[in-house]
């Protein structure tokens, strides 16, 4: 596809997105699907080139596929409506990844989660509760009501592998980001 917008001498002047609408289980955690919390199910590929784009640009901060929407409107001139939730992502790009904090979120079922790239807040979530081997067949409903279940925090940077609940240790983090969860 690259090599047809370049012999239309279109390249240059065109946004191209990589991306994928979810992430996948592949065995992580004892889990197969897209229904768990964790980096692996949540984390989509994101690449972008184009026109205001820097190149070789990394961004590990949280953004959304959802914003792809207001990026779109942004590149070609418009605004995103008042009422759409989610912003462009041009300033981030153009800027090479440097950015005032960003935030994203997500959910399914019972639990919602909200993370700024560092850490991530998991409200509805129990990593304590056995392991289904069904693919898609993870629901943390089956060991307790969201509401009863704690608050899990886990440090992205420190715990890649999200083995260690530690928001008993950032107060300030998780207050923070529950004022960004999402409703269930």
């Amino acid at each position: 596809y690259l090599a047809a917008l370049e012999r239309r001498g279109e390249l240059d002047r065109t946004l191209v997105v990589f991306s994928s609408d979810h992430g996948d289980m592949l065995g992580d955690h004892g889990l197969w699907g897209k229904r768990a919390p964790y980096q692996a199910s949540v984390s989509v590929p994101l690449v972008l080139r184009g026109p205001g784009v820097r190149r070789g640009a990394i961004h590990r901060g949280a953004v959304s596929t959802l914003d792809l929407t207001a990026t779109f409107l942004d590149f070609a001139g418009a605004r995103a409506l008042p009422e759409m939730d989610c912003r462009s992502l041009r300033p981030l790009l153009a800027a090479g990844g440097a950015h005032a904090a960003t935030y994203a979120t997500s959910g399914y079922g019972n639990w919602r989660l909200a993370t700024d790239g560092r850490f991530k807040l998991i409200r509805g979530f129990d990593p304590t509760a056995p392991a289904s081997k069904e693919d898609d067949d993870y629901d943390d409903a089956s060991s307790a009501g969201a509401g009863e279940l704690p608050l899990v925090l886990f440090d992205l940077d420190n715990d890649p592998r999200e083995t260690t609940n530690v928001a008993a240790h950032h107060p300030d983090v998780v207050a923070r980001l529950t004022s960004r969860l999402p409703v269930a």
